[in-house]
């Protein structure tokens, strides 16, 4: 009987020493584990490294020089920058191998403005020694290796855009924009190498489903929009479910009128969207000179929070308009901003399908000898589909002469121009400095007689 005891208390001990010691240590483990496995996965950590590594914070004349036109001559310093940022590479190219890119570490954030997101002066400097890298790959001839960073700086800007914040959005972008300008040179020039085009034509092919969606970084800053009505009205200590109507109310009409012309990129939306907006710009700014005489101040938000509070004390009996007014003010000063970020998301957009198409050209001149007639002989054997010019709806222009063809989009104008325009190099900084030109690639590649 007392066998049987000792027996049963050892047991019980073991299972008590087991729940209380064994399974929280093994829980813990585990969990450390899978949280140093989800950061090894993560290649946020290895381009946060990257940056770290990365040694050179500003950059002289010369590098822009050779980043944008090609390794001319002898620069023995700049090869002194590459073998310094030896280390960065490395890291980078761990980074670019990984599919899952999340700078916030899945942490959850209920403000959208604190959520980490790539430096964009880091992000540059890093992009820069890429490109400085491929350059010098070219002077050497060795253009597989050249194409390896350029591509490779593509890749980069789905990872920094994965969290879909319209900041990460622009800068990669940007990225997009400069990795652009030497594929643009390269399938220009007439020693082409076939392989490297068709691995041109296969990369682009395969990214721009991965690209990332401009309407859906604007939704979150609908959400932002809402965070910070939430804000507003906490600082001044309203809770009323009406005003808090009234900000969803306004948000989801400007919003989505935001969101739609993102998505479309058409005229009509865009046009709708500017009336909207001047209406209430015209509303909002008779308010604001309004509230500023009346509470005898210059500072638009302290106008904002003074309008608010005054809401607080007449609740009761102040109408819906007066509560929209509230909403309408914070939006009069986000939405209008945001439409030029749909021009700086589709100008890359329109390059890259159109250096989609030259591969494909180049390809289709490598198998047939010829040029094609028309883009309708790239398909289905070079090309699945014509890819579209985002500022048209249409598919691209191609136009040859001869050996030379051309290839164009309308532009941000949406007017052709007959392929009178700039190249790759020009960065789209306004509508109107792009007005009457479109955005043009061209070649004379050598065609067997």
């Amino acid at each position: 009987m007392k066998t049987r005891k000792i027996i049963l208390l050892v047991f019980l001990g073991c299972f008590l020493f087991s729940l209380v010691v064994i399974v929280p240590l093994t829980l813990f483990v585990s969990f450390t584990i899978n949280k140093r496995i989800q950061r090894m996965d993560n290649a946020a950590m290895y381009y946060n490294k990257a940056f770290k590594l990365c040694s050179e914070k500003h950059w002289d004349k010369k590098v822009e020089e050779v980043v944008g036109k090609g390794w001319r001559g002898e620069y023995k310093d700049l090869e002194g920058l590459l073998n310094r940022n030896k280390a960065m590479f490395m890291e980078f190219e761990n980074g670019i191998q990984l599919k899952r890119c999340d700078f916030s570490f899945g942490k959850v954030y209920d403000n959208p403005f604190a959520q980490p997101f790539p430096n964009l002066l880091k992000v540059r400097n890093l992009s820069q020694l890429v490109l400085l890298k491929g350059r010098w790959h070219e002077a050497q001839n060795d253009y597989d290796e050249a194409m390896r960073n350029y591509l490779s700086l593509l890749t980069f800007t789905q990872h920094i855009s994965q969290d879909r914040l319209l900041v990460s959005v622009m800068i990669a972008t940007a990225v997009e924009l400069m990795a652009s300008v030497p594929l643009q040179q390269y399938l220009e020039r007439d020693e082409v190498d076939m392989q490297l085009c068709k691995r041109i034509k296969d990369f682009l092919q395969r990214a721009e489903p991965q690209r990332s969606i401009i309407a859906d970084a604007f939704k979150k800053e609908r959400e932002a929009y809402m965070w910070a009505a939430r804000v507003m009205s906490k600082k001044v200590g309203i809770r009323d479910r009406d005003l808090m109507r009234s900000f969803r109310g306004v948000g989801s009409k400007y919003y989505g009128l935001l969101v739609k012309y993102a998505r479309t990129n058409s005229e009509t939306d865009k046009r709708y969207l500017e009336e909207e907006l001047d209406f209430l710009s015209r509303r909002c700014s008779t308010l604001c000179s309004a509230l500023m005489e009346q509470y005898t101040s210059k500072d638009w938000p302290e106008c904002i929070d003074k309008y608010l509070s005054s809401l607080k004390e007449n609740l009761k009996t102040a109408t819906r308009e007066e509560k929209d007014k509230g909403a309408e003010l914070l939006a009069c000063g986000t939405v209008p901003s945001l439409i030029k970020a749909v021009n700086s998301y589709y100008d890359p957009k329109a390059k890259l399908r159109i250096l989609k198409l030259a591969a494909a050209i180049r390809l289709y001149i490598f198998q047939e000898g010829r040029l094609p007639d028309t883009l309708d002989n790239l398909i289905p054997d070079y090309l699945e589909a014509i890819p579209l010019d985002p500022w048209s709806g249409q598919p691209l222009i191609y136009v040859r002469q001869g050996r030379q063809f051309t290839l164009y989009s309308f532009g941000p104008d949406r007017t052709d121009n007959n392929g009178t325009g700039v190249g790759f190099e020009t960065v789209l900084e306004s509508i109107k400095e792009l007005e009457g030109k479109d955005i043009v690639f061209s070649a004379t590649p050598s065609i067997p007689n």
